[in-house]
């Protein structure tokens, strides 16, 4: 049996984490890396949309945010990783949030993706948004999908990807 074959063998045979393992171990990975960044933050843990939300709040909130939210993505991505190491890649998703800023930044995305989406109906015009994370790409995607009027799609290359909203033909 080769090295390859061995190690699927492992990694099959490990069991997924229940909720509470997840959640205890995601709370102690996000401290961990708050107390090396000497950030001064609460942790509490809820749920959103069926998913283990971390939430943190406290004087640091700017910090853990960043600008345009890339210190929050970059939190979550590490995040993610760690889970999927601690648990072979069996780890379920887990949220990270700083004082509700993805739900307040969702809101302000989808209005945007509504406001520029009825632009290009009134002028006709094809609209091209500023380049944005993939996340954040989504959720104008998801805004406009039944929007009556456009239809979108992304364009461009890694941190230059952008949408593109197309007003139908008339």
């Amino acid at each position: 049996m080769s090295d390859i074959e061995t190690k699927k063998e492992e990694t099959a045979a490990v069991a997924a984490p229940t909720p509470e393992e997840t959640v205890n171990v995601a709370r102690e990975l996000i401290g961990k890396l708050l107390n090396l960044m000497g950030a001064d933050i609460t942790i509490t843990v809820s749920e959103r949309d069926g998913v283990p939300l971390i939430s943190l709040k406290g004087n640091d909130e700017s910090l853990l945010i960043g600008r345009h939210g890339d210190t929050l993505h970059a939190m979550q991505m590490l995040l993610t990783l760690m889970l999927q190491k601690h648990f072979h890649g069996a780890a379920p998703e887990v949220l990270v949030d700083v004082d509700d800023y993805t739900e307040r930044r969702r809101d302000i995305v989808t209005q945007m993706a509504i406001r520029m989406a009825n632009k290009a109906i009134d002028t006709g015009h094809t609209i091209e948004l500023k380049p944005m994370p993939a996340g954040e790409r989504r959720i104008v995607h998801m805004a406009l999908k039944e929007y009556p009027g456009v239809s979108t799609h992304s364009t461009g290359d890694g941190d230059e990807r952008y949408i593109v909203i197309v007003p139908d033909e008339r």
